[in-house]
């Protein structure tokens, strides 16, 4: 019955992502891209189906019925998908922001590799300052098992060189549509995107690099050439990707950089088990699961109540002690560890850790299944208008990079969400300055 469930689920993506895509060039529209990281969730949907024994513990001790508990995530999934599709379909918004999509566009040929450099110059040195205030490289990858303790305090170092990284691929890419491209160009791009991949991959993060590949398909497709999705090129890229996030669990355990530098040959059948790793980076359904039982009647909503917390979140816990969890997600992980905690309660009294809620669920526990649905317009909403500003930005690195951030990390309407797309937003916001002030307003098109 739950294999069925899943079927149907898939089918009826696929289906919509062929008609949708029939007769259109744009594999990269919002709306097939929005099906396909959809429809990436299928491949473990299957895995926990016929072993949930492999959910979280707590899960397992709170669910009464796994079939029902299922059907609800995979129901809730393509209700949220198909609404959000339609909206994406038929809101129609002009895609100008603040003014400044158009930053970046009427540049010379030549300052585009000039902000190419000067990006790969800022990447090289955020990352130099991480590993200082990591304790080095070494102890950085000494210590993947600890990873979360090692890196902790550097979020801002982490967000500038990522984005800096994607911004200096985006800014030579757009170099090369403007020239006749040769040998070294390739080369070079192949160097840094290489290298780029590799320093953050470093501090055992997928999604980032996952990200930034993203990135540079979705360059490529709009400023070269467009994108064979299903080449066997990419196929393989694909399966490399697969292989690279299944090595994450492994190199995570007590002395394993150790053992695998002596013993390489074992590296391969060891991540074997863990081939699908990548799926699992789309899926939520460990903690929907969770929350769907758990959030069985009218009584439990929240009904907004988080919204607040949002706010509160920018004050500083030295000023504000009695600050509540920025992360919804928190109090979910203390009612699963049956620290049955009020809303808006200070966060110092509660376990540190969140389970975060999706694009799905943060509406469920707010306003149940209407709140699905009205949360799946608003994401429709706020997609298809960061597509549209990409389209007015005629492609800029800058709103390419945004949007790939916005599709590949499943942006939903909630507080950790919308914190961490603001921060994003923010940093961007002060490149797009930058990139103003080195163009010349005499170039800007506006």
């Amino acid at each position: 019955m739950i294999d069925a469930f899943i079927t149907f689920y898939f089918i009826i993506l696929l289906l919509l992502l062929l008609y949708l895509k029939k007769g259109k060039k744009d594999f990269f529209h919002v709306i097939p891209f929005f099906i396909l990281f959809s429809m990436a969730e299928v491949p473990y949907l299957y895995f926990i189906a016929h072993n949930p024994q492999e959910l979280h513990p707590k899960v397992i001790y709170y669910l009464d019925d796994f079939s029902f508990a299922f059907f609800q995530h995979v129901m809730y999934k393509l209700i949220f998908a198909i609404v959000c599709i339609f909206t994406m379909a038929f809101f129609e918004p002009k895609g100008k922001l603040f003014g400044v999509s158009s930053v970046g566009v009427g540049m010379k040929v030549v300052k585009f590799k000039y902000a190419s450099y000067f990006f790969i110059a800022l990447t090289i040195l955020m990352f130099a300052l991480f590993l200082h205030k990591v304790g080095g490289f070494f102890f950085l990858i000494s210590n993947m098992d600890n990873k979360t303790l090692v890196v902790q305090g550097t979020a801002m170092y982490r967000n500038i060189f990522f984005i800096s990284a994607m911004l200096s691929i985006g800014y030579y890419i757009t170099y090369l549509s403007l020239k006749k491209i040769k040998l070294k160009n390739y080369l070079f791009l192949f160097f840094i995107s290489v290298f780029f991949f590799a320093m953050l991959a470093s501090y055992g993060e997928r999604k980032n690099p996952l990200l930034l590949l993203v990135f540079l398909i979705l360059m490529w497709n709009y400023k070269i050439k467009n994108v064979n999705v299903f080449s066997v090129k990419n196929l393989l890229l694909l399966f490399f990707l697969v292989f690279f996030a299944s090595l994450a669990p492994i190199l995570r355990v007590d002395g394993a950089l150790d053992y695998y530098m002596s013993d390489p040959g074992s590296l391969i059948p060891d991540a074997l088990p863990y081939m699908g790793e990548l799926f699992k980076r789309f899926s939520d359904i460990d903690i929907s699961l969770f929350i769907f039982p758990y959030f069985d009647s009218i009584n439990k909503l929240w009904f907004g109540s988080t919204f607040i917390d949002f706010f509160t979140g920018f004050i500083p816990s030295s000023f504000y002690e009695a600050k509540p969890p920025l992360d919804e997600g928190v109090y979910i992980y203390n009612f699963a560890q049956g620290n049955n905690v009020a809303i808006n309660s200070p966060f110092k009294y509660m376990i540190p850790v969140g389970w975060p809620l999706s694009r799905v669920t943060a509406g469920y526990v707010h306003f149940g299944p209407v709140g699905v649905i009205l949360y799946a317009i608003l994401t429709g909403m706020v997609l298809r208008y960061f597509y549209q500003v990409m389209i007015s930005s005629k492609f800029a690195p800058l709103w390419v990079s945004f949007y790939a951030f916005m599709m590949l990390t499943g942006f939903g309407i909630s507080n950790a969400f919308i914190f961490n797309t603001l921060t994003i937003f923010v940093l961007l916001m002060l490149f797009t300055l930058f990139i103003y002030l080195f163009e010349g307003k005499k170039n800007v098109s506006r």
